[in-house]
């Protein structure tokens, strides 16, 4: 799956980004993977806060956030045993999907982008974790 992810990584931020900087990116996605099988992902390049290029995932143990802003990028992880709340908040400029655990992890949709990814995202990581609507 990190082949996949790192491939649709360069062609949605090829435009963006400097190579340089997706190339450190996917250097962080393949350190954070090692020893873990990745499940499902959501991958954007976000325009709520400035152009950041956004990245959470999965395994059956962790959670993981990766995030490309202003230049640096930013990573953080946590098991999937401290996820307390998962939900979704509908605002009229943008759809949030936010995840509470040792830290918070949230993903902007701004509105009138498609959600498929998001709920997809969402629906499968409340399977993970059994926690309920």
């Amino acid at each position: 799956m990190n082949n996949k992810i790192e491939k649709e990584i360069l062609n949605l931020a090829s435009d963006v980004f400097n190579i340089e900087l997706i190339n450190k990116f996917n250097m962080k996605l393949q350190d954070l993977t090692a020893g873990h099988v990745v499940l499902d992902y959501f991958l954007q390049i976000s325009t709520d806060q400035g152009e950041e290029l956004e990245l959470g995932f999965f395994s059956k143990n962790q959670i993981f956030d990766i995030t490309l802003s202003n230049g640096k990028i930013y990573s953080y992880s946590y098991p999937v045993t401290t996820i307390s709340e998962i939900g979704i908040k509908d605002l009229p400029h943008k759809t949030t999907l936010f995840i509470q655990g040792e830290k918070k992890f949230d993903y902007n949709v701004v509105k009138p982008n498609s959600l498929a990814g998001l709920n997809r995202y969402e629906s499968s990581l409340r399977n993970l974790v059994s926690i309920g609507r």
